[in-house]
């Protein structure tokens, strides 16, 4: 999930000025990318918190259809990684203390909640000898070094309690270990190529495990995943180009819209079932390629029709949810679970033909007791790590020499 926030990042989709060049960034905040990021944590609830039933109602089918690609809000969430963290590392590369500033940076906002979490389910729960369904089977180290994607890969199970979303989130740490180094090492250009590489990579892996007869990894190990993290690097490089992504924005979007269209078609036709081949060959990537053109669409300033998918982001519901994406992430599952062994919070209305009723319903409520738990987390735990940011800012080396000979 991307959890990066905006500051010190370099945000503009225009081409390098002769001051960016200087070191000098545009610190400019896209309101419309925290509406993208609550768009992708609000498809994740969506696959979580409501139940599939066969049925022959629309009703049931329009459900079952966006609960299905919500799966894809995940990918959403890498390629606004991929995009952030490539800015960041780009518009850093002269810094003094580059990968200490980065690696800082990117422990204060994720570590603390992550082990929090960790801690409860594998060492707190256990021994309290209660909420079993909250405990993953046989417990694991690698839930400590960021490696359950791994685990979930050959192990063919994804039923691993409280912990069970934090796969992907071992997906963008792997990213954010080695990225940086893959930036500080290849100029613009060359890192381009290394994102292009990294897509076709993600794809023939994937089919080597399909032919393998695994279709568990394909979904979660790193190496299968890249090409949605590489889509929002690609989209970052590209915008520190000579050449303004303006000037394709009409291809932009006609591209975005195919990739769209097909990609979720897929999608419904294989019921968002993430084990699905087709879906893994054909779907993933096209659905990566359909939110790195959409991406571009919502941050490129531009008349008619952008601005108005622009505005449609930047509404105060979605960037509330994307501002505490991260703790509704990590805290959603404990809260369904917890939530719907409660009677009068839960919804079971005894009519066959209100179902559908009960899901939306039961859906609303795990989703407001998941913001508002993220909410409390964010204002009395998070932040207070966040503080120390500023122990570790982006400062280009020309600069740090300056104020060095300066004293």
């Amino acid at each position: 999930m991307t959890f990066v926030t905006q500051d010190k990042a370099a945000l503009s989709l225009k081409p390098n000025t002769p001051k960016q060049a200087m070191g000098q960034r545009h610190t400019q905040h896209i309101k419309a990318l925290d509406g993208l990021r609550g768009v992708a944590i609000l498809m994740v609830l969506t696959h979580h918190f409501i139940p599939y039933h066969p049925t022959h109602s629309v009703i049931g089918k329009l459900l079952n259809g966006i609960a299905g690609i919500g799966y894809s809000g995940v990918d959403l969430f890498f390629v606004l990684s991929g995009f952030l963290i490539t800015g960041i590392l780009f518009d850093a590369k002269q810094d003094e203390h580059y990968f200490r500033t980065f690696y800082a940076r990117r422990t204060l906002r994720i570590f603390p909640l992550y082990y929090l979490m960790t801690f409860l389910c594998l060492v707190i729960i256990p021994r309290l000898n209660i909420l079993q369904d909250a405990v993953p089977s046989g417990g694991g180290w690698w839930w400590w070094f960021y490696v359950s994607n791994f685990h979930y890969a050959f192990k063919h199970n994804l039923s691993e309690g409280w912990l069970n979303p934090f796969w992907s989130l071992a997906v963008e740490e792997h990213f954010y270990l080695l990225w940086p180094t893959v930036i500080y090492l290849l100029n613009r250009k060359k890192a381009i190529l290394f994102s292009v590489a990294c897509i076709i990579i993600a794809t023939l892996s994937r089919a080597a495990f399909i032919a393998y007869g695994n279709h568990t990894a394909p979904y979660v190990l790193t190496p299968c995943r890249i090409d949605a993290l590489a889509s929002g690097a690609l989209v970052a490089l590209l915008a520190r180009g000579p050449i303004s992504l303006n000037h394709y924005l009409p291809r932009i979007k006609v591209l975005c819209l195919v990739t769209g269209a097909i990609g979720f078609a897929i999608a419904l036709w294989r019921h968002g079932i993430v084990w699905d081949s087709i879906m893994q060959l054909t779907g993933f990537p096209l659905v990566a390629a359909f939110y790195a053109c959409l991406l571009i669409i919502v941050c490129i300033p531009g008349p008619g029709d952008s601005r108005v998918i622009r505005k449609a982001f930047e509404n105060t519901l979605l960037t509330s949810f994307g501002k505490y994406s991260y703790g509704i992430y990590v805290f959603h599952s404990a809260v369904h679970s917890l939530v719907m062994r409660v009677p009068f919070l839960t919804w079971k209305l005894s009519a066959a033909h209100f179902t559908h009723l009960s899901d939306i319903l039961n859906f609303l409520t795990l989703t407001a007791v998941s913001f508002a738990v993220a909410y409390a987390s964010w204002h009395l735990f998070e932040r207070h790590f966040l503080k120390l940011k500023r122990f570790f800012t982006y400062v280009p080396r020309k600069q740090a020499m300056a104020s060095k000979v300066s004293q």
